[in-house]
């Protein structure tokens, strides 16, 4: 298993001046990263799941607010989330 088999990508959500982050996860169901990936994201409200059947990969989403790009960023050197995948921004 390796980030190669994990999809990610990331989108900012304002609303009323709050900034949320959005990140997506595509694993295949057999993924052991999930656990690390759900502990990695504990502190996120856990925003919506879903299952592709065809291919056999489970989708997360999760959902954070933050006070700026900076906190944002913080968090992925912090978290060392970029270890486990590859995020790719949704513009």
């Amino acid at each position: 298993m390796g980030k190669k088999d994990i999809s990610a990508s990331f989108w900012k959500y304002i609303s009323e001046g709050t900034i949320r982050y959005m990140v997506q996860i595509s694993l295949p169901r057999s993924s052991q990263a999930r656990t690390e990936l759900k502990k990695r994201f504990k502190k996120w409200d856990a925003s919506g799941q879903g299952y592709d059947t065809k291919n056999d990969i489970d989708i997360l989403i999760f959902s954070k607010k933050y006070d700026s790009a900076e906190d944002w960023k913080a968090f992925l050197s912090k978290s060392k989330i970029t270890e486990l995948l590859t995020l790719e921004e949704v513009k």
